[in-house]
């Protein structure tokens, strides 16, 4: 692994924070268990390709490296769009 800014440490911890409060809240207002939630999940991703791949995301993105090779990647697409649309004003 190549060596990382501090901030991508600080922005990874934010982003578990951010997705174990929505999918606490989430079991809170379903009135459902960690474990009921798991099968649940389980269960829509045997049905369900989409489910599959948004869980999929989700726990690739709970991997440090997998997270901050997507927003290296999200950055590096957002800079060529904006040099895009910088070229096409001038």
């Amino acid at each position: 692994m190549d060596e990382h800014k501090l901030v991508y440490t600080k922005l990874h911890k934010n982003y578990e924070k951010i997705v174990e409060g929505h999918l606490q809240r989430f079991r809170t207002e379903q009135d459902i268990t960690e474990a009921e939630f798991y099968s649940r999940v389980r269960a829509s991703t045997d049905e369900s390709e989409l489910a599959l791949m948004v869980v999929e995301l989700v726990l690739c993105c709970s991997e440090y490296q997998v997270f901050v090779d997507l927003m290296r990647s999200k950055n590096r697409q957002m800079n060529l769009q904006s040099n895009g649309a910088i070229e096409e004003k001038c």
